[in-house]
């Protein structure tokens, strides 16, 4: 279930009014009212389409994303984008989280790229020991799909199975597009 819900991104709004003033509400409000007898009588249009975006946009974000993207520092009132941003953002730190019944670990506070990279690095263990495929094949199974066009993945996993077959020599042309800009020079 989504941690977050209009209730959530209306205590975002509650903040960010709070912070910015009505120059925050006025990035999204049209003038035009929702009719009487109707959900949400009087509200402005404007208002709960931003909101109703700010869910939808939202949705996957964890409760600690949220306290993050309302403690970051904005020079003017964020918009759905800017703020999302603040709270993935490559400088999030990630320390660990409690979780029910396993005692926290005193591990160092973590990067964002590098909590992804040891996750991606244990999920790979556990697909592949699990499984009847080495990375090394797997990894080669995603760049076929991707070249059929029949991957169902985002941007991330391509990318990141881009930089493993070009760490071990085996990147497939059409995958070159995923790499960065200096791992794209080491390959040429």
């Amino acid at each position: 279930m989504p941690s977050v819900d209009r209730k959530v991104v209306g205590e975002i709004f509650r903040i960010m009014r709070g912070r910015f003033g009505s120059p925050f509400i006025a990035k999204f409000q049209t003038g035009e009212f929702v009719p009487k007898g109707l959900p949400f009588e009087g509200y402005d249009v404007g208002l709960l389409e931003a909101m109703d975006v700010w869910v939808e946009t939202l949705k996957d974000l964890t409760p600690t994303d949220i306290k993050h993207g309302i403690a970051a520092r904005y020079k003017h009132p964020p918009s759905c984008d800017e703020f999302i941003a603040a709270c993935c953002g490559p400088d999030r730190e990630y320390a660990s989280q409690a979780i029910p019944g396993l005692k926290a670990i005193p591990a160092p506070i973590l990067s964002r790229a590098e909590a992804s990279r040891r996750l991606a690095e244990l999920t790979d263990r556990r697909l592949c020991n699990g499984g009847s495929i080495s990375h090394r094949e797997r990894e080669l199974l995603i760049a076929e799909q991707i070249a059929q066009g029949t991957y169902p993945g985002g941007l991330w996993p391509r990318q990141m199975t881009a930089r493993y077959l070009h760490s071990i020599g085996e990147l497939p042309k059409h995958m070159t597009k995923y790499l960065t800009v200096e791992q794209r020079g080491d390959a040429a």
